[in-house]
This record gives structure tokens, C-alpha cells and sequence, in this order.
């Protein structure tokens, strides 16, 4: 598991992730016996984009599917779905793909994807936000998952589910307010949940005093979103590199970012 930060902006959608990984190695201390397994971390991009900057897809948990890696396995099923119309049945072709490679492992292992990209719904461009994930749910107090299950499911969480009350033709300004007070409407999808919420929510807050004294600008563009994304990855990154055991960075290496923009802006 590591970390995925979502916005969905007035300007577009951003992701950012980090580019740790957590591998099991096997190996043999002194040459004999059965070989020993141990867990290290890796570094591997979780985020890919569709040409044209159609969509972007990024991902926590598992980090091999079959003899891939994931960002692989990812990456092939963009080229498989390069000029697609129909963002329902792209969702649906990932959980059933991720069924049929995934779904049978023993025991189940955590994985959550999600699938960013904008459709029309009553007459208007809208954002949209697939979760596609055998992880059903979690523990509001503590911020823990749920252990995975066997099976996978895909549901829109933007219009339909977090702000199913807004109305399609309003849902732009409504993200609008929520970036103009510099909370923007997020998904965090991370290992320790609840650290990595209190840990980006002060950060936004000392940025928001910052630029009430006017030290700083207030994030006006995608390319500003994408700066200040970049940032709250690497400082939960910081917080791993220096309270992490040496096989416990579960989450840095650096971050990866990408955009998208609100389809004719």
C-alpha cells in the first residue's frame, strides 16, 4: 500500500503519487537451505495517462499482477482502451479484467484503482471518478482498510455517491468554491490513512495562511495544483524516511504527477 492524492479542480483533475514500492525477496543468508523471504522497497510509477490527455488511472496495493508490474498491466490496458466513448464500460472492463487476473489469489491482496476522466451527463461536461477495488470499505475512526476480498467492484464516486445532492450544471462552481478555499474536493487513497489526512491537512492550512499574508500565490491553474500536490506527497514521504524502519519506507521515493484539463478550457 502507499499514497494516491486526487483533486478534482474547476481546471481539471490532478494525480499524484509516490514512486515506493514494497517487494518480497527471497534469498539465501548462507547459501543453504531453504531460501529466506524479505521485504524491501522498490520504486515504480503508479499513475498513467491516456493520450490526449483523456484520462488518467493510478492505483495503491498490489504492486505485480501476473509477471507485470502493475504500472504495466495499467499501461497495457490504456493501449487497450486508447479511444474509448463509453467511461462506464471502461470501468466495468477494468474490474472484470481485474477479476480474472487478481480475484483468485489466496489470500487476497489490497488493490484500489481509480479512473479519472470527464463525460456528459444532462447536457454538461462533468468530472468522473471510477473506484474499481476488492477493499470494501474501511474503519472511519482509524482509517484502516478493510481486508480485501475475493471480489471486485466499480462504482462512479463523484455525482454518483460524495456530491450525488449537486446538481450536473452546478457541480463546476461547487468545485470552484472548494479550490477558491483552497480545499479542493480529494481522493486520498494511502497506508495510514488517518496520518496522511492530519499530515496534508495542516500542510494546506499553513499554505492558506501563507497566502493570506500574501507570501504566496493561491493556486490558480493546473500546473499550481500540480506543484502543491507534488509537495504533500513528498512531505508524507519525509515523515516515512524519517520515522520508518529500514524496510518500512512504505511510501517516498520521490512523486510522480499528472493532469488533466476540464474538457474545453
Amino acid at each position: 500500500m502507499s499514497t494516491l492524492l486526487i483533486y478534482v479542480l474547476p481546471q481539471g483533475m490532478v494525480f499524484a503519487a509516490d514512486r515506493n514500492i514494497t517487494v518480497t525477496v527471497p534469498t539465501q543468508a548462507d547459501g543453504t537451505g531453504p531460501p529466506v523471504m524479505y521485504q524491501a522497497q522498490d520504486t515504480a510509477c503508479k499513475i498513467v495517462r491516456w493520450p490526449r490527455r483523456q484520462a488518467l488511472v493510478g492505483y495503491v496495493g498490489l504492486a505485480e499482477i501476473g509477471q507485470q508490474s502493475t504500472h504495466e498491466w495499467l499501461y497495457d490496458f490504456v493501449g487497450d482502451h486508447v479511444n474509448f466513448i463509453d467511461s462506464k464500460q471502461v470501468a466495468l472492463d477494468l474490474r472484470e479484467k481485474l477479476q480474472e487476473t487478481v480475484g483468485d489469489l489466496d489470500p487476497p491482496q489490497h488493490l484500489i484503482v481509480e479512473f479519472g476522466t470527464f463525460a456528459i451527463q444532462d447536457g454538461v461536461i462533468v468530472p468522473e471518478m471510477w473506484h474499481v477495488t476488492n477493499v470494501h470499505g474501511m474503519n472511519e475512526k482509524t482509517g484502516e482498510y478493510y481486508a480485501p476480498e475475493k471480489d471486485f467492484r466499480a462504482s462512479e464516486q463523484i455525482l454518483g455517491n460524495h456530491l450525488k445532492h449537486i446538481r450536473a450544471d452546478k457541480l463546476r462552481e461547487e468545485l470552484r468554491d472548494c479550490a477558491d478555499r483552497h480545499d479542493p474536493f480529494w481522493f486520498h487513497q494511502s497506508i495510514d490513512l488517518a496520518i496522511f489526512n492530519t499530515l496534508e491537512s495542516a500542510v494546506k492550512a499553513g499554505f492558506k495562511i501563507l497566502q493570506d499574508h500574501g507570501r504566496i500565490h493561491p493556486p490558480a491553474t493546473l500546473e499550481d495544483w500540480e506543484r502543491h500536490a507534488r509537495m504533500w506527497i513528498l512531505v508524507y514521504g519525509a515523515y516515512f524516511e524519517a520515522f520508518g524502519g529500514p524496510a518500512e519506507k512504505y511510501v517516498g521515493g520521490g512523486a510522480d504527477v499528472l493532469s488533466i484539463p476540464w474538457p474545453g478550457s
